[in-house]
């Protein structure tokens, strides 16, 4: 076997693969080889994970929301009054001016329904509201009315046409403390239901009247098929 006293170290050359040694300044990117080599993975890993969210914000949240776009917090449409069905119903006077004269506070078709102010003598001023309403054969008025809060009143009228009924209770007041009233109105006939929620008030103090509220249709009978019967 050789030892090192049996080597001339001066005729040796280099080793075929070491030639580059040279390049050993760069060995430490060859130590991130295997790092590198997965660089393009992790590269990747990102993407996927962006096109995973892109795709799950785009369909899964969308879908969401289109399966979900005809209903608000999954309560139909159907279940909303149209603003044409809806009418406001805004009513203030004076029994000094309008002088116990009728005044229509909301007509639609057969239905009319007024508001009286006027007053009377008893035991002192009062000023009186009262509510009527005029509506085809057959149809009614069922109504419910609690004054200040107190206990509730119900009662249902039949209509006539052209003859004014009364269609609640009548509020007064006496001056000087006035009167407040909530009335709910549900007026029915062979072709239409209206829902008519009104806060009323009276003033015996200023002999004054108020009607507010709204007026919705609240159902149409549909029209049976041709032929149908």
């Amino acid at each position: 076997s050789l030892t090192g006293a049996d080597i001339k170290v001066s005729t040796l050359g280099k080793v075929p693969q070491a030639t580059s040694a040279d390049s050993a300044t760069n060995a430490s990117h060859a130590t991130n080889a295997d790092t590198a080599g997965h660089a393009d993975s992790a590269t990747n890993a990102d993407h996927a994970n962006s096109a995973t969210n892109a795709d799950h914000a785009t369909s899964a949240d969308t879908a969401a929301q289109a399966g979900d776009a005809s209903t608000l917090e999954s309560t139909p449409a159907s279940a909303f009054a149209l603003r044409s069905n809806l009418q406001r119903i805004a009513y203030e006077t004076h029994w000094e001016t309008d002088g116990g004269a009728p005044r229509t506070i909301f007509a639609a078709g057969p239905l009319t329904l007024t508001a009286v102010c006027f007053s009377a003598q008893l035991g002192g001023t009062h000023t009186y509201l009262e509510l009527r309403a005029t509506g085809p054969a057959g149809s009614s008025v069922d109504y419910s009315l609690a004054v200040g809060g107190g206990s509730v009143k119900v009662g249902n009228t039949e209509l006539e046409p052209g003859a004014p009924s009364r269609v609640a209770e009548t509020i007064y007041s006496g001056d000087p403390n006035p009167t407040r009233a909530a009335v709910l109105l549900v007026y029915r006939d062979a072709t239409r239901t209206f829902s008519i929620p009104l806060g009323v008030f009276a003033a015996g103090d200023s002999d004054a009247c108020r009607v507010s509220g709204s007026a919705t249709l609240a159902a149409v009978p549909r029209p049976e098929p041709a032929g149908a019967g």
